[in-house]
């Protein structure tokens, strides 16, 4: 069994970013720091072999989607108990992982065919394919203004995608 200890340090930055985000109030003058981060957990990735990129969180069930290049799959974890909830093999080279709460969907870019894959977030399954240019790589949800928009950047033709969310 392959312990990933970058998971375990990723897992809590994630999750101290998305409460960060929840919490709107951050301390003003004279108010107490939060302390830094902390290992909160380590989960094992048996099987799991090569790199791990660009994860999402689900915060209000507790989910993390973990992309893994090399193995093929986007590792679906329940922060709550430790466990993979499942793995979602429908995409070639997944690179970066995006999750919409307000629709429940799973957004990852596949470099291998140049798509964003959207996933139910209820049962992982594929909802749609966007086509976009191979090498699809980083991508980004802005949830301040709520724009239900995704931005997707690619390498090779140097461009940033807007998709919407809204289909």
């Amino acid at each position: 069994m392959r312990v990933c200890p970058l998971l375990g340090i990723l897992l809590a930055f994630s999750i101290q970013i998305a409460q960060a985000q929840q919490n709107a109030s951050e301390p003003t003058t004279g108010q107490s720091v939060r302390a830094p981060l902390k290992l909160l957990q380590t989960i094992p990735l048996s099987g799991v072999d090569g790199a791990l990129d660009h994860m999402a969180i689900d915060v209000q069930r507790q989910r993390l989607f973990v992309p893994s290049e090399q193995h093929s799959t986007v590792e679906v974890l329940d922060l709550r108990t430790g466990n993979r909830i499942r793995t979602i093999s429908a995409a070639k080279w997944p690179s970066t992982a995006i999750y919409h709460p307000e629709t429940n969907e799973l957004f990852v870019t596949d470099r291998a065919d140049g798509t964003c894959k959207v996933f139910s977030g209820e049962n992982y399954k594929l909802v749609k394919s966007i086509k976009l240019a191979v090498g699809a790589d980083n991508a980004a949800y802005d949830a301040v203004p709520r724009q239900n928009s995704a931005t997707v950047k690619c390498p090779p033709c140097n461009m940033l995608h807007a998709l919407s969310v809204c289909y």
